[in-house]
């Protein structure tokens, strides 16, 4: 694979996979009673920090990982796959590109087949083992 393509898929990713880990951090929270979430004059200003996970168990940390996984594997296998349909738009009948972007498209698709069956997976034996609420 060129490195050119490589290091922009990486670039890409790198994007992708920051909007969708900070974008659970970056909604301003109101508060107060002024508009902009102020406190009145003469009040104590208090500060807590909140742990960025809430695992409190084994089972809370499984769904962590898989729904970090979850949200970077989909966009990663987005990007594969237009860069597969775009190896069989720019092959113009050169047999070893088609075989390329089949195989780039083939890896993708079971890629992404595997990233749902896993989720499904979980959920499954989480309700064999009746760990969740019903």
């Amino acid at each position: 694979m060129n490195k050119k393509i490589l290091n922009f898929i990486l670039v890409i990713s790198i994007v992708v996979a920051s909007f969708l880990l900070s974008s659970n951090y970056i909604f301003a929270q109101g508060g107060g009673t002024e508009p902009g979430g102020g406190i009145e004059p003469g009040q104590p200003v208090t500060f807590e920090i909140q742990p960025p996970t809430q695992v409190r168990s084994l089972v809370d940390l499984a769904k962590a990982i898989g729904r970090f996984l979850f949200q970077i594997a989909i966009p990663i296998a987005v990007i594969i796959i237009i860069y597969a349909g775009l190896l069989f738009l720019t092959s113009g009948g050169n047999q070893e590109k088609v075989k390329k972007a089949r195989t780039a498209l083939l890896y993708a698709v079971v890629g992404l087949a595997i990233i749902l069956i896993g989720q499904g997976f979980f959920t499954l034996i989480k309700s064999i083992l009746n760990l969740g609420t019903p």
